[in-house]
């Protein structure tokens, strides 16, 4: 009979991270213990520590795979072309699937692009770097959105994409939190709400 062939750590890591994420979906980063992650992954808890060192870990390795996911979809949507604001809204709207996908991590986005490390084997460092290639992807487009007339002026890309960070995960933030408010109090739906926030905030950095 052939022995099975051993499967690599990452394999592992992925799966552990898998219903690690269900369940701070269901319970919370902070309500969730390692037992319940190793019992729901199918590990006993001491095989789940061969992966990973404690929770706080799962939580680095989780937020790069949404970092890296981050990436990419943002990449698509520069990529796609058009004109420069079907681009924003296409970035805005690949924004709205990462906080559907990975809502506790969307939460922290701002923070993980900000950390840095001197380790550059770490989870926080590699995180960083993929934030600091987001930030170089958005700052290339208001290049083009300048040069193309469709911005104003800025030699400050830093603060502005900073600003551009804020102030549409907010709209997204405040989206996700207030769905049912926005449709019995002010009649709107999720969707229409994002749309009137990103023009706003597409009107307020266009010419």
């Amino acid at each position: 009979m052939a022995r099975r062939k051993k499967e690599e750590p990452i394999v592992h890591q992925n799966r552990i991270a898998e219903k690690a994420m269900i369940l701070f979906a269901q319970k919370g980063i902070d309500n969730t213990k390692m037992d319940e992650i190793a019992a729901a992954a199918g590990y006993g808890k001491a095989t789940l520590y061969v992966y990973f060192n404690n929770k706080e870990d799962i939580v680095s390795f989780i937020a790069l795979k949404s970092m890296e996911k981050l990436k990419e979809t943002i990449k698509a949507a520069v990529l796609a072309g058009g004109t420069t604001k079907e681009i924003f809204f296409s970035i805005c709207d690949s924004l709205v699937r990462f906080q559907e996908e990975y809502p506790d991590f969307f939460e922290g986005t701002l923070q993980y692009i900000q950390i840095d490390s001197s380790d550059e084997d770490s989870m926080l460092y590699k995180i960083y770097q993929l934030g600091e290639d987001v930030n170089q992807m958005l700052c290339e487009y208001l290049k083009q959105g300048m040069e193309a007339g469709a911005f104003e002026e800025t030699d400050d890309y830093f603060a502005t994409i900073l600003l551009m960070w804020g102030m549409i995960s907010g709209v997204i933030k405040l989206a996700a939190k207030k769905e049912d408010y926005l449709r019995i109090g002010g009649n709107l739906s999720k969707e229409a709400f994002l749309r009137k926030g990103f023009e706003k905030i597409y009107r307020s950095i266009s010419k």
